[in-house]
């Protein structure tokens, strides 16, 4: 089981050269084979981190491309939080509660170990986040994704 990892800024927030160490300690660790012909999509929420010199850098050199949201947008714009995290949030608890159920019949005390947060979490994420998911996702934001169509019909309604 991977070491648990977590970092904030001291007032519990995300800043500066955080997303580059949660990129470097977490992301890249769980995918060793990263290539120019193998490479994988961090999708982030637009935040000022994100656009910091050295994580962009980071990403580029570790063949990791950066898809961002507009800064500060509203959950109904991330096609994230209308589907991904609403599937997610409900297959999570499925899986939190059936372990609750389980150390209960077992009559052990009834505290989640850091050892069964990824088997809670993996299977509820790898289902809610699935390509399928994302599309239907943007496509109820309104998001277009890789063209620039949309683009173009905002510029030509204004």
């Amino acid at each position: 089981m991977p070491a648990l990892y977590t970092a904030a800024n001291k007032n519990g927030g995300m800043e500066h050269n955080l997303g580059v160490l949660s990129l470097e300690r977490v992301v890249r660790q769980c995918f060793p084979d990263l290539t120019a012909d193998n490479p994988i999509m961090i999708l982030c929420d637009g935040h000022g981190s994100h656009l910091m010199l050295a994580l962009i850098k980071f990403c580029l050199a570790n063949h990791m491309h950066i898809i961002l949201h507009v800064p500060h947008p509203s959950h109904l714009t991330q096609g994230e939080d209308l589907t991904n995290f609403k599937l997610f949030k409900v297959a999570y608890r499925k899986r939190k509660h059936a372990r609750f159920a389980k150390l209960f019949a077992e009559h052990k005390p009834h505290l989640l170990k850091a050892s069964d947060v990824m088997p809670i979490v993996t299977p509820a994420w790898e289902a809610a986040f699935a390509p399928e998911y994302h599309l239907c996702g943007w496509k109820e934001a309104g998001i277009v994704l890789f063209t620039r169509s949309v683009m173009h019909t905002i510029i030509r309604i204004e």
